[in-house]
């Protein structure tokens, strides 16, 4: 597994960000943004002060069958990783930032058994709006956001409103172990609990599937 993600990105570790108290956190919901001010925002985590890769917009029916069996559907991304990848994933956390009630964070995904990486995760989570009994171990960085939700009996849904192709740079070549000018896919996706509350707000690029 790489140690993270390398060149000018300022990347910290797991240790980044404070524990969570309750009573730190406004009750007041956090606004949805537009969704092209969403993108750069969390892209921003991983490629300030440089410019990320160009972004291209895909229709959901335009993806390749194998980018669309990791995109295309409204279920967390670590399950259905697991599910393609054959294994159990592991987080690491690459940068978090804390500002309040709102946790930013990039995170790899990766095989907890192979070591491959399997996906760059750019994520902003609303913690006023998840149960008091599961911020500490969000904030901690241990275990994938979905697998917490899901462990706690959380009900959500993974809800993509945009997909996209870009080719790996030197950074996502590195992160991901692909080769440089390798074609990826990625979505932009909302969290919503079984009321249609805001969990988080999500870019999600993936690896190729081993052929």
């Amino acid at each position: 597994m790489p140690g993270g993600v390398h060149g000018g990105s300022g990347l910290a570790g797991p240790g980044a960000g404070s524990m969570v108290r309750r009573s730190d956190i406004p009750p007041e919901p956090v606004p949805l943004r537009e969704p092209a001010t969403t993108m750069s925002h969390l892209m921003s985590l991983v490629w300030e002060p440089t410019a990320p890769p160009e972004r291209r917009e895909v229709a959901a029916v335009g993806l390749p069958s194998e980018a669309a069996a990791l995109l295309r559907h409204e279920d967390g991304m670590t399950a259905t990783l697991e599910q393609h990848w054959g294994e159990p994933m592991a987080l690491t956390v690459l940068r978090a930032d804390r500002v309040g009630a709102t946790l930013r964070r990039a995170v790899m995904l990766s095989g907890r058994d192979s070591g491959r990486p399997t996906e760059l995760g750019l994520i902003e989570i609303m913690l006023a709006n998840l149960p008091p009994t599961i911020t500490d171990k969000v904030v901690e960085g241990l275990i994938p956001f979905g697998s917490l939700l899901a462990r706690a009996g959380i009900s959500f849904r993974s809800r993509p409103h945009r997909f996209f192709s870009l080719t790996a740079d030197g950074l996502l070549s590195r992160t991901l172990e692909v080769r440089p000018g390798t074609d990826l896919y990625g979505r932009e996706t909302r969290l919503t609990d079984s009321t249609g509350r805001l969990l988080a707000e999500a870019v999600e690029i993936v690896s190729p599937l081993p052929r």
